[in-house]
């Protein structure tokens, strides 16, 4: 059973770094220990999953502030997110994501926020179609018509022309990680509509070219268990 705690980023010591790169490395070649250091080091929390008290799982997250049409919104930046294969198939990391969330919501649960989401590949971007109800880009359009031009403009003020608003891919000026091969099923499910939406929309992804998403993170376009986490994190006030 996985045990979930959220770490702000100045309270993780060397050896919990390393541990953390040494999964990230695991599941991705092209795994660089400098640049996987200096993306952690930009943000500002930690979700940490462990078993038997071992780190097996992690998560790293930002919140970022815009203007956006006139008005401040934020954004959750997820980073890095990795859990042993071993664990794969958990909703640890789904329910532990939807109650931070809610926590960052409280902190100004006036401003909107939103899921500003990079998926290297169809697991993470399985958690949009799972778990919300709108988000962009997906079959048929998004049903709010904001989140394009509110995606497009996050992606550009991070990775400026390294991002493409036709595709909205992310494509690396050098080499990237990637999925290792024998740990990529996207082939397998091209059976599912939204699998095979992500492989249509990023087909570069196996050589570490990342899809661009964003949402809506609120009660009202989540579903299930991903609401009642998300409605709890709200209760329990903000973070740190």
């Amino acid at each position: 059973m996985l045990v979930s705690e959220t770490v702000a980023l100045a309270q993780l010591g060397e050896e919990e770094i390393a541990r953390l790169f040494a999964l990230f490395s695991a599941h991705y070649d092209g795994a660089d220990a400098t640049q996987f250091r200096v993306d952690l080091s930009e943000k500002q929390w930690v979700l940490l999953f462990r078993a038997e008290q071992q780190i097996v799982g992690f998560s790293t997250q930002r919140v970022l502030a815009a203007q956006f049409e006139g008005r401040p919104v934020r954004a959750l930046f997820s980073g890095d997110t990795v859990i042993d294969r071993r664990h794969w198939g958990s909703q640890v990391l789904m329910k532990s994501w939807c109650r931070f969330s809610g926590r960052v919501i409280a902190q100004e649960p006036e401003t909107p926020l939103f899921w500003f989401l990079l998926s290297k590949g169809h697991r993470t971007y399985l958690y949009l179609s799972l778990f919300f109800r709108d988000w962009f880009p997906r079959r048929g359009g998004a049903g709010d018509p904001g989140l394009e031009p509110l995606l497009n403009q996050l992606a550009r003020a991070r990775y400026a022309d390294g991002y493409d608003e036709l595709t909205h891919c992310i494509h690396p000026v050098t080499p990237h990680d990637r999925l290792k091969a024998d740990l990529d099923s996207t082939e397998e499910r091209h059976h599912n509509l939204d699998v095979a939406f992500f492989r249509e929309c990023n087909p570069r992804y196996s050589e570490g070219v990342e899809l661009a998403c964003i949402a809506r993170i609120s009660p009202e376009n989540l579903r299930g268990a991903a609401r009642r986490e998300l409605e709890a994190g709200i209760d329990e006030g903000g973070i740190g």
